[in-house]
């Protein structure tokens, strides 16, 4: 429960007028206990008709949530019902307000920043703004990115998702640490200057659609400056992408990082890639895999030339709905070679239903062999048992003497599973015991080897 202050003495109106409405009298956090019963937006804000006291009651709590909660006017998520004649209802947030956080969640809503040049909200933290429709473009609107920069001194967290109408965010602040885009798929420029980030995340599906504009081309530009920026969480999708991340060496956690390969191939001018040529110190590593459909601008992963990431301790490739053709164990094999260092490794696998995923056989013959001789731990997530996963579990073996624990988690648990005989039969694991339960099988390091070298199950 929120806790509040009064700020401002009482209108003198406002005493005269204690033996008719006392309500007004209270203190400011019971009315503000008053107020979050309430539990509706728009019952709220009227209370601000109520008197001058009222008008400036519901500006000063300290976390303000309002949230879409009738689902016959919430829109969904990136659509929003409106045209010309009938536009959203404008939410206009006041000029001054003494909350730490703000989070607003009203797709049937229109967001109108404060224009007044002296507009403050000292005390935000934290801003979340979801769903919503922009007023920008309008004569004389403010933008979110001169609302942050100049109104808000002390936020340190930013999350946007989904809104529509923010074609730009250029934001030059020294308190923000935290800042995720996501979804905002009518941003073409993002442009920060954040001395102290420490957390970027950035998901944006920005393409075109020929079927309804066969001359749209949709560019997006991303500058950052982030001298201390330590995390990137990066996920994009676009007809063209310009980006400029400086002063990359604090790097060390890339998440979520999409990846276009096909085979051992990736493309040369793909983000993702130059990421990974780009940021020396990366320790952990997190790759969702994405097909390539191009067989222009290639770079070789197995090559001398490739990049090599000797401090990364940890990665996890992610993949789902790939094309056949994709050669996903040969994916892997450049993956692993890029991280001489690796400790961990985990393979999580889904959509499998629509799109088989292993369907390279004729390829992995000619692979040449790779050494990983610090990996520890390996796991796969979504197991089946389809030839290339084992071919995969085997690989991983091969490739490392060092391994101490393998973790797979079957996408069904079944207690007759076949492929734990399969599993049984891969070379080797002598040195090691399966322990096969229900949802989860795991093969640990042990003293005792199996007859012939095979491993042993209990």
């Amino acid at each position: 429960m929120a806790v509040f202050t009064r700020s401002y003495p009482m209108d003198v109106d406002d005493e005269l007028a204690d033996d008719l409405d006392r309500i007004s009298a209270l203190p400011d956090d019971l009315l503000h206990v008053i107020l979050s019963i309430l539990g509706d937006a728009t019952m709220v804000t009227r209370t601000a008709v109520l008197s001058r006291r009222w008008r400036r009651v519901w500006t000063h709590a300290q976390k303000l949530s309002f949230v879409d909660t009738d689902p016959k006017i919430r829109a969904k998520p990136g659509h929003y019902e409106t045209d010309d004649d009938h536009p959203l209802p404008i939410l206009e947030l006041p000029s001054n307000a003494r909350t730490t956080s703000i989070e607003l969640r009203l797709s049937s809503f229109r967001l109108r920043l404060p224009v007044s040049p002296s507009a403050r909200y000292e005390a935000l933290t934290e801003l979340n703004l979801r769903s919503m429709c922009f007023d920008e473009e309008e004569a004389g609107a403010r933008t979110l990115g001169d609302f942050v920069s100049t109104c808000c001194p002390r936020l340190r967290k930013l999350e946007i998702w989904g809104l529509k109408k923010l074609t730009q965010l250029v934001l030059c602040t020294e308190a923000l640490e935290e800042l995720d885009v996501n979804y905002s798929n009518d941003l073409q420029k993002l442009d920060v200057n954040a001395p102290n980030l420490r957390v970027l995340g950035i998901k944006l599906f920005i393409i075109s659609l020929p079927l309804i504009d066969e001359n749209s081309n949709k560019h997006l530009v991303v500058g950052i400056v982030a001298p201390m920026l330590e995390e990137i969480d990066m996920h994009i999708w676009a007809d063209r992408l310009d980006m400029h991340i400086h002063d990359r060496t604090s790097v060390r956690h890339l998440r979520n990082l999409g990846l276009r390969m096909r085979g051992q191939y990736s493309c040369n001018t793909d983000y993702g890639l130059w990421l990974l040529k780009n940021c020396p110190n990366i320790e952990h590593l997190d790759i969702y895999l994405r097909h390539m459909f191009s067989m222009n601008g290639l770079i070789d992963l197995m090559d001398k030339g490739a990049p090599r990431l000797h401090k990364v301790r940890s990665m996890v490739v992610k993949t789902s709905y790939l094309w056949p053709e994709h050669r996903f164990v040969t994916c892997v094999r450049p993956l692993l070679l890029m991280c001489p260092g690796l400790r961990s490794f985990c393979v999580k696998i889904s959509g499998r239903d629509k799109i088989p995923l292993f369907e390279d056989p004729n390829t992995l013959a000619s692979q040449p062999n790779i050494t990983m001789d610090f990996l520890h731990e390996a796991s796969i997530i979504g197991f089946t048992g389809t030839d290339q996963e084992m071919h995969l579990v085997s690989f991983l073996f091969g490739c490392s003497t060092s391994i101490t624990c393998m973790t797979i988690l079957p996408e069904c648990d079944d207690n007759d599973d076949p492929n734990r005989s399969q599993l049984l039969e891969i070379p080797f694991t002598g040195h090691g015991c399966w322990h096969f339960q229900r949802d989860k099988y795991t093969w640990k390091r042990t003293q005792y080897e199996g007859a012939q070298g095979k491993s042993c199950a209990y």
